[in-house]
């Protein structure tokens, strides 16, 4: 590299700051892969909890709706004979 065409001090400083750039580039693509892995399980997680809170909502509508119509019919009007 430039330390092999040039034979001096200064030369090799650049070169090994070249190469720990590199280096440092390489480790912050890596970190940003994991995190971003990471951050795609968190959205897979939480879209799967989406689902499950829509069912259980779902099912309170059911519920309440059920409910209702037991209370309607309790409270229709009767008709036909009434003994006192």
């Amino acid at each position: 590299m430039l330390s092999s065409v040039l034979n001096s001090e200064r030369a090799e400083k650049v070169n090994i700051l070249i190469i720990d750039t590199f280096i440092k580039l390489r480790e912050i693509l890596l970190l940003n892969r994991d995190m971003k892995h990471q951050l795609e399980k968190v959205m897979n997680k939480l879209d799967e909890h989406d689902n499950n809170i829509l069912v259980i909502f779902e099912y309170l509508k059911q519920l309440e709706k059920s409910r209702q119509e037991e209370t309607d019919f309790k409270k229709r009007k009767r008709i036909g004979f009434r003994p006192e």
